[in-house]
């Protein structure tokens, strides 16, 4: 019979994204592969609400999902392993 995988983490059975990084070695990834992978994946999540919209999900679904998906937590892990915002160049006064 199959048996479960049993990673070995940095920080036990935490529930973050740092945490499952540390365990990226025991899935074939490098750190460096996982966290592009990391990164791909809190982008898509970013503009779940859109993608929601755009299929016809109703805002009081929507709403009662972003309770989950966008708590202060998971936000903040998905915002340290976003791919930085490329930023625009100030614009300068007319001489």
């Amino acid at each position: 019979m199959p048996r479960p995988l049993r990673a070995r983490r940095e920080r036990g059975n935490e529930s973050s994204l740092d945490n499952a990084l540390s365990a990226a070695a025991e899935f074939g990834l490098s750190r460096d592969a996982g966290a592009r992978i990391v990164t791909e994946v809190a982008e898509g999540i970013a503009g779940w609400k859109d993608a929601f919209r755009a299929c016809g999900v109703e805002a009081k679904d929507i709403d009662y999902v972003a309770r989950f998906v966008d708590r202060d937590a998971l936000r903040a892990q998905r915002d340290a392993h976003a791919a930085p915002k490329p930023r625009r160049a100030k614009s300068r006064p007319a001489p």
